[in-house]
């Protein structure tokens, strides 16, 4: 299994993101909604790297997250994290395409 990055948007802008353990993107959107971490909306995703994954603390795994708490783990990361790479836009973290390849 691989993690990936999900993030969710409204009309009003990002609502949160969550990282997911899955085989695939479908799969992934899938099991953010049997953990409950899917407030619906607009959905993009991501494959985290290989290399960036296990840097990742597990409390931070299948779960939503804010805006804050996605700029915390990017701190933790010393800012290799999505969050730090760019503003929320769309729902979509700009800069993520930076960490992960699409799936």
């Amino acid at each position: 299994m691989s993690l990936y990055w999900l993030s969710f948007a409204r009309d009003i802008g990002f609502i949160g993101a969550a990282i997911v353990q899955a085989d695939s993107m479908r799969d992934a959107h899938a099991e953010a909604t049997r953990l409950g971490c899917n407030p619906g909306g607009q959905i993009a995703g991501v494959h985290i790297l290989a290399d960036i994954a296990p840097r990742i603390p597990r409390e931070y795994i299948g779960r939503l997250m804010s805006r804050e708490e996605c700029e915390k783990l990017d701190g933790m990361m010393g800012g290799d994290g999505p969050a730090n790479r760019g503003d929320v836009a769309d729902g979509i973290h700009s800069g993520v395409i930076q960490l992960v390849e699409e799936a």
